[in-house]
């Protein structure tokens, strides 16, 4: 049975009052602007990226992977930040650089106190539950990106991976426009439980293609933005 709406964010989201008939929870995640860090200009500069790990009952440890196979529970914030960096700790600026010309292209990043905070406020999750990251950049559980090279990126880092952090094989990137992704009638992507979009610098055409999408996904319990889909002042 369908869990009582509990509308975080209704206030210019064209998509709540559809979202909330189904039972579904929308929730507007805050991006506050970053505070400025001292870091080398060097486009080789390591970058640590967001992995979203859940339930992992069997990971090897870099230190033992020969030797023995320890088991997991949910990783703590330290462990889940030790993984991030083992996976994509070599991933460099030059890496992820922004296109020119290409603001939609700009590949964020979310730290793991944001994962937990985001996964916490989007209520229990089960081990069952199907996970969407639009705008993954190079990698959660089932994500969506725009740009080719990071999603390859983030195939390579997982299967290299693979055998000492077997969660792994759980997630699964793909090359797409969400404009062009099919969302509501694509699988895997159709069967997703829980949605997060970081579309905050989603082109105004992309939002309005994912809001439509998201208002088709029956399946969708709770959805995630970083940015509402209907601002007062439209650019057209």
């Amino acid at each position: 049975m369908a869990k009582p709406a509990a509308t975080w964010s209704a206030a210019g989201f064209p998509t709540t009052p559809r979202l909330s008939a189904q039972g579904s929870r929308v929730i507007a995640v805050p991006l506050p602007s970053p505070v400025p860090q001292p870091r080398s200009n060097s486009p080789e500069e390591p970058l640590i990226h967001t992995l979203d790990t859940a339930e992992s009952p069997q990971v090897t440890t870099p230190e033992s992977q020969h030797d023995k196979t320890v088991s997991f529970g949910p990783l703590s914030l330290s462990e889940v930040a030790g993984v991030i960096s083992t996976i994509f700790g070599d991933v460099s600026a030059r890496d992820v650089r922004q296109q020119v010309g290409r603001i939609h292209g700009n590949a964020g990043e979310v730290l793991p106190t944001g994962v937990a905070d985001l996964i916490n406020a989007m209520g229990p999750v089960n081990a069952s539950d199907v996970f969407l990251d639009i705008g993954s950049g190079i990698g959660v559980c089932i994500g969506v990106e725009v740009r080719a090279e990071l999603s390859k990126l983030s195939e390579q880092r997982s299967q290299e991976h693979l055998e000492t952090f077997p969660h792994l094989c759980t997630l699964r990137v793909v090359s797409l426009d969400v404009r062009d992704a099919s969302l509501s009638s694509r699988s895997p992507l159709c069967e997703a439980i829980l949605v997060f979009a970081n579309n905050f610098l989603f082109e105004e055409r992309a939002n309005l293609v994912l809001a439509r999408e998201l208002c088709e996904m029956r399946r969708v319990r709770v959805v995630a933005t970083s940015r509402l889909f209907c601002p007062r002042h439209r650019a057209t």
